[in-house]
């Protein structure tokens, strides 16, 4: 698959939990992947495509967020659904969480990511 994202997503496959307004409960899930303007989630069901729909997601080491998001697309796995995921409302406060965690927890793929971007790890722009 040909990737046409401006933005990398850093591929940091972590578990999490997501409540999703006006489903009941919790469900766990796993970040794929992840950028400052959306990220691949698997779930054991699959999310609609095409409506704004708002979550709470809780990563297991302090990164919590309220987003809302669409889904651009859905492929199906073994036993779980993948979901691209656009943000379409986030708070600045969660995208400088984003960053700060996987800083924090991924620093090799920031800077990848960065770099293979068209920008020097310092953050300069090539």
């Amino acid at each position: 698959m040909n990737d046409r994202r401006q933005v990398p997503r850093w591929q940091i496959r972590k578990t999490a939990s997501v409540a999703i307004d006006g489903s009941p409960g919790t469900a766990r899930c796993c970040v794929e992947d992840i950028n400052l303007k959306g990220m691949c989630l698997s779930l054991p069901q699959r999310l609609p495509q095409g409506r704004d729909i708002k979550m709470a997601l809780n990563f297991d080491d302090d990164l919590v967020m309220d987003v809302a998001v669409t889904v651009p697309w859905v492929r199906e796995l073994p036993g779980r659904y993948a979901h691209g995921l656009s943000f379409t409302r986030i708070l600045d406060r969660d995208r400088e969480n984003i960053y700060k965690y996987v800083n924090d927890r991924f620093p090799q793929l920031l800077r990848e990511g960065w770099w293979h971007a068209g920008a020097s790890p310092a953050g300069e722009s090539g």
